[in-house]
């Protein structure tokens, strides 16, 4: 039997993933509910995302349903292993605000990142860890 992906999913895909309802996102997050492959979250990374949709802009969207959102989350969050990273010492060009997120891959032996953020994804894979996007992470998961 071949072992699930191990990944890390960044917020922009999660956020995307939950109010769009369609696309490689919300494929990503149908993906996780269902237990496709295994998905890895620190406290910080789960802070974020609170913090994404509890931003004005994202709540006046009119197919946000808070009640919604805050439901799929906690699924989100409670078919997550919860991790605790470790500080890595990142030789690698990355934006310092990502660094959370290789040290919480590497600290748990995920070996993807999955985002939408372009600066992310031009990254060179590291320690075992690679920069995918949701297509990307789809069409494995799919496979």
């Amino acid at each position: 039997m071949k072992r699930k992906p191990r990944a890390v999913v960044d917020t922009n895909v999660i956020v995307s993933g939950i109010i769009s309802g369609n696309g490689y996102p919300a494929r990503i997050v149908d993906a996780w509910l269902s237990g496709e492959f295994e998905v890895v979250i620190s406290k910080r990374l789960q802070e974020e995302v609170n913090e994404v949709f509890n931003r004005l802009k994202i709540k006046r969207r009119p197919d946000y349903s808070a009640k919604d959102v805050k439901k799929i989350l906690g699924t989100l969050f409670n078919k997550a292993e919860k991790v605790k990273p470790k500080r890595v010492d990142i030789n690698i060009s990355l934006d310092v605000k990502d660094h959370f997120l290789l040290e919480l891959a590497i600290s748990a032996k995920a070996g993807f990142i999955v985002s939408g953020d372009e600066e992310l994804l031009a990254c060179v894979d590291y320690q075992g860890v690679k920069f995918v996007s949701p297509k990307s992470f789809s069409e494995l998961v799919d496979s």
